[in-house]
């Protein structure tokens, strides 16, 4: 009877601590999805506000200060714009910016002069060497729907494989529904290519067909090589500049110290969102201008970690306890990532990290915790907690939030979750749909997970597992090289590594996280887009050349798929 007791008391101990906990929570909550914060994008007043609000929250409960204090500042790209500069001459004719020609987003900011060759319509088709030249391409209408971004860096790209100095697009009908250019817009993920890429008008291009005794129609009509005979003299002199507009944002962070140990435990979350909507930012509806409030996604992982915080300090651990709320998360997990690789403790003494993102929309009880197999201890530890939450137990450290950049580190990561849902990226993300109930229960495991993991007896080994790689959406690719690709750019003429899944087929090649990926085969690699262009050619089975760059060092591996 005294042994029931006795637990009901601790039982009790644990909701009583909870609901105060739950109280922070909600009004974190409250003000971090509200419409002041405008979406909390990167950069932005709103997103300054979070930072600010997080930094007074961790002052006003007394948490330990790093060397930068509350917040940890890096840098971000914001913006891209067309520098004035920019100009484009066909033959003498000069083009107008934006009524004649444009560049696109992802074309390099290069001074070229170089002649003019007619490619066709399909630079598959190799019809004529564009070597060393402007390639014009002339796209097509596929049933009378405009040519879409992949079908435009399909022929990029393959330009680039023949060795094209720069391209020129010009299409057959409008790139979009008021206007013949794909717009230019600065997208969270956009890298440069290295060779120059710009569209021009139907109008612009019939002035100077007109002059070579073409057309349009000709194009379309006449062989590559007769047409290539009449604009042999016509040459190509264009500048492209773009204003790269930066800004700083921060990760936010403090800590408790543990009284039995030196050892870590990072208990993180991301406060970003994505601002206004609109292309590029990662809306799943672009065309819908409007505050994309982010209650679950992630103002609830915020909120989880401040409870969190409260009760630990309350009830001191006995290991080491930092609270992370990382920036930039939905530009590429760049906070995250930022914070690893500038830590303000040492490495080796991080235990293990704990991320909450998205866990405000808990439905049938149900909550998934991610990177079980991260740690060979981690599993027979939760199968304990299986009521009232019931447990949707995932493998893999590589799913896509900040968890990932420390799994990268080979340190074990849990990663919790209450499930994707319709609001998800969307400007109904709002707070009158959080299921409080759901984030008490939450919490309630969360304040058992972590006081294990803080327990200087309990002992976790690290273990890289399989990944179990994505299903679904749009994808061409018959092959899986097992790599976390920068998808944000940070490195300049390469692809960086920025994780390696265990017994794939970039790990059994010897590739390693920091590797910067240069050539694949015999095709130069300079960005995501020539990496997934060259994953596209390849079939299981297959074995190419792969070279990174290692350090100072070129080394050369050869990876079967």
């Amino acid at each position: 009877m005294k042994y029931i007791i006795i637990g009901s008391i601790i039982f009790l101990t644990f909701l009583n601590v909870n609901a105060q906990n739950i109280a922070t929570g909600k009004k974190a909550l409250e003000y971090l999805a509200s419409d002041k914060l405008e979406g909390r994008e990167p950069g932005t007043k709103g997103c300054k506000l979070a930072r600010e609000y997080i930094d007074q929250w961790f002052y006003d409960h007394w948490l330990g200060r790093f060397s930068f204090g509350y917040q940890q500042e890096f840098d971000i790209n914001t913006d891209i714009k067309i520098d004035k500069s920019t100009s484009f001459t066909m033959s003498k004719n000069e083009a107008i910016l934006n009524d004649d020609f444009s560049p696109f987003i992802f074309s390099a900011e290069k001074n070229l002069k170089a002649p003019l060759v007619y490619g066709g319509t399909d630079l598959t088709k190799k019809l004529v060497d564009i070597s060393g030249k402007w390639a014009l391409i002339y796209l097509q209408a596929d049933n009378d729907n405009a040519p879409g971004f992949r079908d435009i860096m399909d022929q990029v790209m393959t330009a680039r494989d023949q060795k094209a100095a720069g391209v020129i697009i010009v299409s057959q009908t409008n790139l979009t529904e008021d206007s013949e250019f794909f717009p230019f817009r600065f997208s969270r993920m956009a890298v440069s290519l290295d060779i120059p890429v710009v569209q021009i008008s139907r109008n612009y291009l019939n002035q100077l067909l007109l002059v070579s005794d073409l057309s349009l129609r000709k194009l379309r009509k006449w062989k590559v090589v007769k047409i290539n005979e009449q604009l042999k003299d016509v040459n190509i002199a264009a500048n492209i500049k773009f204003d790269h507009i930066h800004t700083t944002t921060a990760n936010v962070a403090s800590f408790i110290e543990g009284d039995q140990s030196n050892d870590w435990i990072v208990v993180g979350a991301h406060y970003d969102h994505l601002g206004y909507g609109g292309y590029g930012s990662g809306s799943r509806v672009p065309d819908e201008i409007g505050i994309h409030n982010g209650a679950d996604d992630n103002a609830s992982g915020v909120a989880m970690v401040l409870m969190m915080a409260e009760y630990f300090k309350k009830h001191p651990p006995k290991s080491n306890m930092a609270f992370v709320l990382f920036g930039a998360e939905e530009m590429g997990l760049l906070g995250s990532k930022y914070f690893v690789d500038n830590l303000p403790f040492p490495k080796e003494k991080i235990k293990a990290m704990v991320n909450f993102d998205m866990v405000g929309r808990v439905e049938d009880s149900v909550l998934k915790i991610i990177g079980v197999n991260t740690a060979t201890e981690f599993e027979l530890l939760l199968e304990q907690w299986n009521d009232p939450l019931k447990l949707s137990l995932g493998k893999g450290g590589y799913s896509g939030s900040d968890q990932a950049a420390f799994y990268a580190e080979n340190i074990p990561v849990l990663f919790l979750n209450s499930g994707l849902h319709d609001d998800y990226h969307k400007p109904t993300d709002d707070i009158e749909k959080i299921n409080f109930e759901g984030m008490e229960l939450v919490g309630q495991l969360a304040v058992k997970l972590l006081d294990s993991l803080t327990s200087p007896t309990y002992k976790v080994t690290f273990q890289k597992g399989k990944e179990k790689m994505a299903k679904g959406g749009r994808t061409t690719l018959k092959v899986k090289m097992g790599i976390m690709p920068d998808v944000a750019g940070a490195v300049k003429d390469g692809m960086a590594v920025d994780g390696v899944t265990s017994d794939g087929p970039a790990d059994k090649a010897g590739v390693l996280k920091g590797d910067v990926i240069i050539q694949m085969g015999e095709n130069k690699i300079t960005n995501i887009y020539d990496y997934m262009h060259q994953l596209k050619k390849l079939e299981k089975g297959q074995t190419i050349k792969v070279i990174v760059k290692r350090g100072g060092e070129n080394v050369e591996l050869k990876v079967q798929f």
